[in-house]
C-alpha cells in the first residue's frame, strides 16, 4: 500500500528541479510558451491537437492537471533546468492506485533538450520520491513510433508487457521496484 500524503513541491537533482504543477501564473506562461514555441512539442498533447490547439484547450488541460494534483489522483511536475531556470518539459505519475501501489509515468521533454539525459534524471528522481512513499510498480504507455522513448524506458528498467487496449500502436511497459 502506498502512503497517501501531500506531494513534495520541489524534487531536486544535480541539474534539474521538478516543480509541482500549481495554479500559478508564471508556471502557466512558461508552459504555454514551451508548448507553442515548437510545433513538435504539441505531439505530446493529443488532447490539445483535438481541440484545435486553442488557448481554451490548454487552460482546460491545465485545470484538470492541477485538480488531479490537489486530490491526489496524479502528481504532475514541470521539469526545470537549473542552468538558466528554464522549463524544459513535464513529468507525471498518473492513475495513482494507493491500494496496489502503482502509477503510470508520463513525460515529455522539449525537442531542443533531448538526448542530454534530462529525461532519465527526471524519471529516476520522481520514481525514487514515490518509492519512498511505497510505490511498487510503474507503468508507461509509449507510442511504437517513439523510438527514443522506448530506448530510454528499456535503459531505465522497463519491459514490454502488452498493448494498449484501444490501439495496438501503443505499448504498455512496466517497471517493478527492485
Amino acid at each position: 500500500m502506498m502512503e497517501r500524503r501531500a506531494f513534495d513541491e520541489v524534487i531536486e537533482t544535480p541539474r534539474l528541479w521538478l516543480v509541482l504543477m500549481q495554479s500559478d501564473e508564471r508556471q502557466f506562461k512558461d508552459y504555454r510558451y514551451l508548448i507553442y514555441q515548437n510545433k513538435d512539442n504539441l505531439r505530446a498533447f493529443p488532447t490539445l491537437l483535438n481541440q484545435a490547439v486553442s488557448l481554451f484547450g490548454l487552460v482546460s488541460f491545465w485545470s484538470s492537471q492541477t485538480y488531479a494534483n490537489a486530490v491526489g489522483l496524479a502528481a504532475h511536475y514541470f521539469i526545470y533546468k537549473k542552468r538558466g531556470n528554464k522549463m524544459i518539459g513535464q513529468i507525471s505519475l498518473t492513475n495513482l492506485d494507493y491500494e496496489n501501489a502503482t502509477g503510470e509515468l508520463e513525460m515529455w521533454i522539449d525537442k531542443s533538450q533531448l538526448r542530454k539525459g534530462f529525461g532519465t534524471e527526471a524519471q529516476q528522481a520522481l520514481e525514487q520520491n514515490f518509492y519512498n512513499r511505497g510505490l511498487q510498480k510503474v507503468l508507461g504507455i509509449v507510442n511504437m513510433w517513439n523510438t527514443p522513448s522506448l530506448m530510454m524506458a528499456q535503459k531505465n528498467g522497463f519491459r514490454h508487457v502488452g498493448y494498449h487496449p484501444h490501439t495496438n500502436e501503443r505499448l504498455i511497459l512496466e517497471k517493478v521496484r527492485e
